[in-house]
C-alpha cells in the first residue's frame, strides 16, 4: 500500500530491506498503483523462486508469490548474477516451466560486461514499453564489499559493477521503482554494505533526476547528431 500511495503521488518509491520477502509487496504494489503489465530485474545470487514452506513465506519466496498471485508474468521476470552453487536444481525447473530469463554471473562475464548486459534488458522492457522494478539483493555483490547481508557470497559484482547498474536503472525512464534487500545492519563490518547502498541511492537519485534532460537529448535530432 505503502509503494502504491507514493507512485499514484507521482513520487518515485526507493525501497530499502530488510528480508527479500518484501520484495513481494515491493512488485505488488507498483503493480496495483500502474494497473498494467511489469518487468522485474531481480540482481541476486538466488532465484528467490521457493515456495513458502510450514512456517510461511521466506526470503526466499518472493518472486514465487509475485507469479503465483498473477501480479507478474515468468517471462516478464530477469533474474542477473545468479550463482549455481546457492539454487536447488528444482527452482531451475520452475523457472524454466515459468519462462523466467536468467543470466548468471558467469554468462554476463562471458558475453561483455556487467553493465552492457544490464543496458540491454532494461532497453528490450523499455521498447515493449513495460515498466519495470529493480530489485537488488546486496549479497549479489562479493562479501568482501558487502558483509551485512544473511548469505555472503565469496564471489559476486564489484561495487563498481553494483553502482554501474544502479546509475543505468536511474537514467532509464521505464524504472518505475528500485529496492535494495537484505541488509542486515547488526552483521556489518565498519558500516562497509551500509555505505555502499547509500551511495548506491545517490548514484540513482542523480540519474533521475537527469532524466527529462536525457530525454530531451534524445528527442533533438541535432544534439542525436553531435553525440553520435
Amino acid at each position: 500500500k505503502a509503494v502504491a500511495a507514493e507512485l499514484r503521488s507521482g513520487t518515485m518509491p526507493i525501497f530499502l530491506g530488510g528480508g527479500h520477502d518484501y520484495g513481494f509487496p515491493h512488485v505488488a504494489g507498483v503493480a496495483d498503483a500502474l494497473q498494467t503489465e511489469i518487468a522485474v530485474i531481480n540482481v541476486d545470487a538466488h532465484l528467490d523462486l521457493r515456495p513458502p514452506n510450514a512456517l510461511g513465506i521466506t526470503s526466499g519466496s518472493p518472486f514465487f508469490l509475485a507469479i503465483e498471485s498473477g501480479t507478474l508474468s515468468g517471462k516478464n521476470l530477469v533474474e542477473f548474477g545468479i550463482q549455481e552453487h546457492c539454487n536447488d536444481k528444482a527452482l531451475y525447473k520452475y523457472a524454466s516451466e515459468k519462462k523466467v530469463t536468467i543470466h548468471t554471473l558467469q554468462d554476463i562475464r562471458d558475453s561483455g560486461g556487467v553493465a552492457q548486459t544490464f543496458e540491454k534488458i532494461l532497453t528490450k522492457f523499455t521498447k515493449k514499453k513495460c515498466p519495470i522494478v529493480v530489485s537488488f539483493d546486496v549479497d549479489s555483490v562479493q562479501a568482501a564489499h558487502s558483509p551485512a547481508v544473511s548469505a555472503p557470497q565469496s564471489d559476486g559484482f564489484t561495487p563498481a559493477e553494483f553502482f554501474s547498474m544502479v546509475a543505468a536503472a536511474g537514467r532509464h525512464r521505464t524504472v518505475a521503482s528500485i529496492g535494495f534487500f537484505e541488509f542486515a545492519p547488526a552483521l556489518d563490518r565498519d558500516q562497509q554494505s551500509a555505505r555502499m547502498i547509500a551511495t548506491a541511492i545517490h548514484r540513482f537519485a542523480s540519474e533521475f533526476s537527469r532524466r527529462d534532460e536525457l530525454l530531451i537529448r534524445q528527442k533533438n535530432p541535432v544534439r542525436r547528431l553531435l553525440n553520435r
